[in-house]
């Protein structure tokens, strides 16, 4: 046991007293949320806002910047540089046999 500066003793092992006073960006003492939302909800949102918008009389275009703009922030949120890159190199790979197939 150690003795602290306000005169109790703890144990060394305690997280709380080897980072006292130091930078610690550990998430052990940080809140975890009780309800997850995947980033797909943003596309639902977009859709449904999208369509309420247009049926309240809201121009076609508007309609479409509002489910654009949904698009775009789940893009950035739910899509990673792996997913992208694994879907263009399949893409790629598709297309090469593809036209191999046609030409023979």
């Amino acid at each position: 046991a150690m003795a602290t500066p306000d005169g109790s003793s703890r144990s060394s092992s305690s997280a709380q007293w080897r980072h006292r006073g130091s930078f610690h960006a550990s998430s052990e003492g940080a809140p975890r949320a009780k309800l997850l939302l995947s980033p797909n909800w943003l596309l639902w949102l977009g859709a449904g806002c999208s369509a309420t918008a247009n049926s309240l009389g809201v121009q076609s275009v508007y309609s479409l910047t509002i489910a654009c703009l949904f698009l775009v922030v789940w893009a950035l949120v739910g899509v990673t540089a792996k997913q992208l890159i694994k879907v263009g190199i399949s893409a790629l790979v598709e297309l090469y046999f593809r036209e191999y197939m046609v030409i023979g």
